[in-house]
């Protein structure tokens, strides 16, 4: 009697999570013969007893386990980390060959840049770079309050530019402070990286997240004010080139990163479950899997 209860409230079990989880009944024939299975007989038993499967007509020993393994998820986020640090990591390596001492002088080398930059410009100093570094911000924000819809609602797009904004400013203030490199004006020694790029390129970023998949004009306009402002930051005599360039590699990749890891945690709120039962003469018990 008690086995018979037993069955069939696993039986209701396996129904309810079917119907609630939207389960195909070729994955639920799948995740039933999965090995991670707790069998309530007083103690664990890692494994079914393919005796009792082979004999029932409900149950087939033959496990797919390049279906169970997640190995695709792994693929794909290795393709995801990939795709959103191969540019930064482009960017960090030119600025920091640009800036090594070995380097310097070459034809990419910093005081080369910079010598060419204060030759077509000289004597010039403007504060716009203050202002338009924050532009791409303000833009999206309008554009949003507009009626454009971006990928994100506004609360949540602004909790992700706050995170980037973080990340960067923590990152980029404290190797100020280690590295200690002289300006190209002599003023302090807080030259590498550049913050106002760095912070430029996480607005830029963060508008082409939001509104790029809409109109590529948007992350034009958006990369090419930060570009602006790394322009200007050497014409300035601010920064040397390859302050610049790391400040760039900074925005991008903290940014890319934040939503990398908000948009994996919004699959993984999507994840599939289910639950099967296993009875034979000897054991009751129940299989259950999670596709994260």
């Amino acid at each position: 009697m008690k086995r018979l209860v037993c069955g069939i409230g696993m039986c209701i079990i396996m129904a309810a999570s079917t119907w609630g989880q939207s389960i195909k009944k070729e994955e639920v024939k799948r995740f039933s013969v999965y090995n991670d299975t707790l069998l309530f007989n007083n103690e664990f038993k890692p494994k079914l007893d393919y005796r009792y499967i082979k004999d029932t007509k409900h149950f087939k020993a033959d496990i797919d386990f390049n279906y169970l393994a997640p190995s695709s998820q792994f693929q794909s986020s290795i393709q995801q980390a990939r795709k959103a640090f191969a540019i930064p990591g482009a960017l960090i390596f030119v600025g920091v060959y640009s800036g090594h001492q070995d380097n310097s002088h070459s034809w990419i080398g910093k005081h080369t840049i910079q010598e060419k930059v204060r030759s077509e410009f000289p004597g010039f100093r403007s504060h716009l770079d203050d202002y338009i570094q924050w532009g791409p911000i303000a833009m999206t924000y309008g554009l949003k309050a507009g009626g454009i819809r971006g990928a994100n609602n506004m609360w949540t797009s602004t909790k992700l530019l706050l995170k980037a904004e973080f990340l960067t400013g923590i990152i980029c203030h404290t190797f100020k402070r280690l590295a200690c490199n002289t300006r190209p004006n002599g003023r302090n020694t807080k030259s590498f990286p550049s913050g106002h790029t760095s912070q430029a390129f996480v607005a830029a970023t963060f508008m082409h997240k939001e509104l790029g998949h809409i109109s590529p004009w948007y992350s034009v306009a958006a990369y090419g004010m930060a570009s602006t402002v790394g322009t200007m930051r050497m014409m300035n005599n601010m920064h040397w080139f390859s302050d610049v360039m790391v400040g760039a590699a900074l925005g991008i990749g903290m940014t890319n990163l934040v939503y990398m890891l908000h948009d994996n945690r919004q699959k993984r709120k999507a994840r599939q479950w289910v639950a099967v039962p296993v009875v034979n003469s000897e054991n009751v018990g129940l299989a259950m899997n999670v596709r994260l």
